[in-house]
């Protein structure tokens, strides 16, 4: 999702080369360890557009769920996950939701 978000972006707009070139600091798994430069630059990255930023939110919200132990309360984070990537607005993040309430 985030990925396709990055490119849409990037070929948008020349101003947005940014998203290309840091195209693997966005891959990142959002909950792993960042170093302060990358902090830094990822910050950056998400104060360029609002939609990259709602939708790098709505990715560490979906990394961090899968962290979760209790199974109700993964379900009810899911089910909640699902229903903000349908209302964002954001297409790729639509596919998402879509996607995993297919499977749930």
């Amino acid at each position: 999702m985030i990925r396709d978000v990055r490119i849409n972006l990037y070929n948008s707009d020349i101003k947005n080369k940014d998203f290309k070139k840091y195209w693997n600091l966005v891959a990142k798994n959002p909950t792993s360890y960042f170093t302060d430069n990358q902090i830094n630059k990822l910050n950056e990255l998400r104060n360029i557009n609002d939609r990259f930023d709602r939708a790098y939110t709505l990715r560490i919200e979906f990394f961090e769920i899968f962290n979760i132990r209790d199974s109700v309360e993964f379900s009810n984070r899911i089910d909640n996950l699902i229903e903000k990537l349908l209302l964002s607005e954001i297409e790729e993040c639509i596919k998402l939701g879509n996607t995993l309430q297919n499977w749930n």
